[in-house]
């Protein structure tokens, strides 16, 4: 898939989440710094991708020192350049200490690409894309946690769902979930366990050979 199809894909699932998960500049200005995000399964020749969007509002005091610093032509707009300049800068303060593990070996993305946008005066939004490349056996876990000691003073425990596109599906303990969007989960260094099992329409049910499971929790 695209790049740019990737973008639209995990944007429109991340619109289609509860209202919990899409801050509203009211909401982003009372915490100052707020972060969500979105994982998306989706099959692959060698197993799966998965894209993980994550997003920072960020408001006050602080919003408005880095877009004067980002606003280079001073139009108090963010174009295409000045917003990647800007995501590129805030890029670790997005992602924090995320780290997606495959049972105990932690995953290497194959692509990362940011932006961001001028939502008021002061109040900017920041997405990183990801994408990890993983090969599925049955049984094995997938864990995305908040590593400790990556969280900067300033962050917030970041919110994340999940999703798949078919012919995968996302299933937890207390089902599908609205919208076939299971979550949202907190994520913290002290977070409980997030996981979900993936079901492809293709297998049939009881074959336990070719069933994958996985799951979004923290490791240890």
């Amino acid at each position: 898939m695209k790049r740019f199809a990737r973008w639209a894909v995990v944007g429109l699932t991340l619109a289609m989440g509860p209202s919990l998960i899409l801050l509203t500049p009211a909401a982003a200005h009372e915490k100052r710094v707020a972060r969500h995000g979105m994982m998306t399964v989706r099959a692959a020749q060698d197993g799966v991708e998965i894209d993980a969007m994550v997003v920072m509002r960020v408001g006050g005091e602080r919003a408005v020192s880095v877009l004067s610093r980002y606003d280079l032509n001073r139009d108090g707009k963010l174009n295409a350049a000045e917003g990647a300049l800007l995501a590129d800068s805030v890029s670790p303060d997005v992602m924090g200490g995320l780290v997606l593990r495959q049972g105990k070996v932690a995953l290497k993305p194959t692509a990362a690409e940011g932006r961001a946008r001028r939502v008021e005066r002061d109040l900017f939004e920041v997405a990183i894309l990801v994408t990890w490349p993983a090969r599925l056996e049955a049984g094995t876990a997938f864990s995305i946690r908040e590593t400790v000691g990556h969280m900067g003073a300033s962050q917030t425990a970041i919110q994340m769902q999940a999703s798949a596109l078919p012919p995968l599906s996302l299933r937890t303990a207390r089902g599908l979930g609205r919208k076939g969007i299971v979550g949202p989960a907190v994520l913290s260094p002290e977070s409980p366990a997030f996981v979900f099992t993936v079901r492809d329409a293709r297998i049939a049910p009881g074959d336990g050979q070719r069933t994958q499971r996985t799951g979004l929790s923290p490791t240890p």
